[in-house]
């Protein structure tokens, strides 16, 4: 098998594995009970949000809440932390579904949700952003690197801007696609609000996280578990796992080796000139977009999955959905858009692998592009 598609989600880590039996079988105890083997979990789990908020480089006098899903933590803060001094609220046009589908919620609320175009490079286009934050925007959500594309914010500059127009104005960042994989230094970004995944960097699914820089006003209410900020009985396997992971990642020991597998791999495919290939210049390694001209990308990733090789539509929790939002916004028509396809690298990929794929990809592409066209 050839697993490229990664972004929407990656092999378990083995070590970890001990970790989760461990506290399902033996240390099982919920954080909430009265004695004192409960107690040593509610303080261990204390100790796991203090290793994640290092592994961030928060700030201090930092939170950081466990959740459910990136989508439980983007939703807690888009719907969660509206402030009603402010009616404005900014999006990028490159956000994850589980941002783009709060608008409606969002809108119903009684707040105005403006959008910002990306440039053609899938970043947020800085100079609109500039145009349309004022003082009446009190929250704003820019993904870090962007789901689709890999093209990576300048997050830092886009908070200083926000910050010197409205103070009080939160920023919210998905920094699901790049923790782990590009340098993520949360006192430098100086972000409010940053969420994280575990199963995007080898930890468990089910288990994910926002960081708090300061306020946060609870979005799930019960019984006053994560001091009050998160109710529920905690995913206390999955948490202490998460931590192991975020506690051994250092995104620089793979990055240069990720990069190889993306050259070799746009190396391989870049003799047919009706595949655009969108290597955007400050991008993450680790996502690759491609547009396959004249041919359904559905039809491309049905094909591959004969050949056990496993590629994306793009994000896997839109890729149901017709279109591709990001890369309209970035200014391809609907039409091309339909032939886009996702190649997401991991660092247990081989060179060997990424151009067998690259070639397989060619040869049914260049198959189904003569068919359709001699139909023509």
């Amino acid at each position: 098998m050839i697993f490229l598609d990664n972004a929407s989600t990656t092999k378990l880590d083995r070590e970890v594995w001990s970790i989760i039996e461990k506290y399902s079988f033996d240390e099982f105890y919920n954080p909430s009970a009265p004695y004192y083997r409960a107690k040593e979990i509610s303080n261990k789990i204390k100790d796991a949000k203090n290793l994640i908020i290092k592994a961030l480089n928060g700030a201090s006098g930092s939170n950081f809440i466990f959740t459910s899903s990136a989508t439980e933590s983007n939703n807690s803060v888009l719907l969660g932390q509206l402030n009603k001094r402010f009616k404005k609220v900014l999006i990028s046009s490159g956000e994850h579904n589980s941002i783009s589908s709060t608008i409606t919620e969002i809108e119903r609320k009684g707040f105005e949700v403006i959008l910002i175009n990306l440039n053609k490079d899938g970043q947020v286009d800085i100079d609109d952003f500039k145009a349309k934050m004022d003082d009446n925007v009190g929250l704003v959500s820019i993904i870090h690197a962007s789901n689709e594309t890999g093209a990576v914010n300048d997050i830092e500059t886009l908070v200083k801007i926000t910050k010197a127009i409205n103070p009080n104005c939160l920023f919210h960042c998905d920094g699901v696609q790049a923790f782990g994989k590009i340098k993520v230094d949360l006192k430098s970004l100086n972000v409010d609000y940053y969420t994280i995944s575990a199963h995007k960097i080898h930890g468990p699914k089910g288990i994910a996280g926002l960081y708090v820089k300061s306020n946060f006003k609870p979005y799930i209410l019960g019984g006053g578990q994560q001091e009050g900020l998160r109710s529920g009985t905690e995913n206390v396997p999955n948490i202490f796992a998460f931590a192991n992971i975020c506690e051994r990642l250092d995104y620089a020991k793979n990055y240069d080796f990720i990069v190889k597998l993306r050259n070799e791999f746009i190396k391989t495919i870049r003799i047919n000139e009706n595949i655009i290939i969108n290597n955007f210049a400050n991008s993450s390694p680790y996502i690759l977009s491609l547009i396959l001209k004249g041919v359904n990308g559905e039809t491309i990733v049905n094909a591959l999955e004969k050949y056990d090789i496993f590629v994306g539509l793009g994000s896997a929790c839109s890729s149901k959905k017709v279109g591709n939002a990001t890369l309209e916004a970035i200014g391809f028509n609907k039409e091309i858009v339909k032939g886009s396809i996702r190649i997401s690298f991991d660092a247990s990929n081989t060179v060997e692998e990424v151009v067998e794929a690259g070639k397989k990809i060619l040869e049914i592409y260049e198959s189904l592009y003569n068919q359709v066209n001699r139909r023509k």
